[in-house]
Formats: structure tokens, C-alpha cells, sequence
């Protein structure tokens, strides 16, 4: 499952972020404070990507944020803030987010900022293939092979597709 933690100190954001985050498939955990993120993250490895307001009680956003980077560099982080100033966006950027996103926001533009930050940071490996396709051109045939292989490198399954190169010639370009 997709694990994203949502820190945010006001509930009823908190709830609209999580409502939706659970409708396009998401596993949330809910922080109120900094502290609590920190938390939570450091329980919960399976934790890929980090929703962080900015103005919390106790330690802010930002500091959260330089927490993270230091005990994890993998975790997928978006800064949602009502914070719109260039220099809170710098700040965030520049503390370790990957993505700045200032209320009020689309619920549908943050899942798909949520959904590309999982596809950057690999937080869906355990369910993930690599695919080869290797073409192999001889004198006579044209061998394919395609390879589906787990991320940790072991064969899931291989294909081997052989054609002559007369045959397959006239199947591309419609002449014999």
C-alpha cells in the first residue's frame, strides 16, 4: 500500500487532504504536530511521501522537513502551506522539499503531484517490474526477447519471439 503521512494542525484540512488522498488509493497517517511526524516516520519505514504544513505549534514545517532529509533522502516531500511568498517557497525548496503547494489548493492537482512524487521516488517497489526488450538480428531471423524482471533482478518471466528476416521483412513493408 502507498503510504503517505499528512502533517497538518488544522483538522478540517487535515481531514479534506486525507478524505481524498484515501480515495485515489492512499494508506494515510495523520500528524497534528511536528513532533508527531517525526515521529510516526521514524516508527513507519513504509512511510514514501510526506504532506508538511508549515505553520504548526511547536516546531515548524521546516524544520520537519530538515528532520526528514536527515534521517530519510528517499521520502517524497510536498510542503502544503498557506504560505505564498517566494521566499517561504525558496525556504522549503531549499530545506529539502520536492514540491510547494500553497492553499487553497485543487484536491485533484495534489493527488497528481502525490501520484508523480511516487513514481519519482520509487515508493511503489515492492509491486514493480523492470521490462527489457532485447532485439537480436542475424543473418537469416530476428530473435526478441522480452525479460520482466523484479526490481531486485530475478526473472518473472521471458519471452523469445523468432522471426526470418524474409518473412518478417515482408510483414513491415508489404512486399515479398
Amino acid at each position: 500500500m502507498r503510504k503517505v503521512l499528512v502533517l497538518e494542525d488544522e483538522e478540517n484540512i487535515r481531514s479534506f487532504v486525507v478524505i481524498n488522498l484515501k480515495r485515489a488509493g492512499y494508506e494515510t497517517i495523520e500528524a497534528g504536530t511536528g513532533e508527531e511526524a517525526l515521529a510516526l516516520i521514524k516508527e513507519d519505514p513504509g512511510i514514501k511521501v510526506a504532506l508538511l504544513d508549515i505553520m504548526l505549534p511547536g516546531i515548524d514545517g521546516f524544520e520537519v522537513c530538515r528532520r526528514i532529509r536527515a534521517m530519510d533522502n528517499k521520502i517524497g516531500i510536498i510542503m502544503l502551506t498557506a504560505r505564498t511568498q517566494e521566499m517561504d517557497k525558496v525556504t522549503g525548496l531549499m530545506t529539502g522539499a520536492d514540491d510547494y503547494v500553497t492553499k487553497p489548493f485543487s484536491p485533484a492537482e495534489l493527488t497528481a503531484r502525490v501520484d508523480a512524487l511516487f513514481r519519482r521516488t520509487g515508493g511503489e517497489e515492492e509491486d514493480g517490474y523492470t521490462v527489457c526488450i532485447t532485439l537480436q538480428s542475424g543473418a537469416r531471423h530476428t530473435l526478441a526477447v522480452l525479460q520482466a524482471c523484479g526490481l531486485d533482478g530475478t526473472l518473472v518471466t521471458q519471452a523469445q519471439i523468432q522471426k526470418e528476416d524474409a518473412v518478417y521483412a515482408q510483414s513491415t513493408t508489404g512486399r515479398g
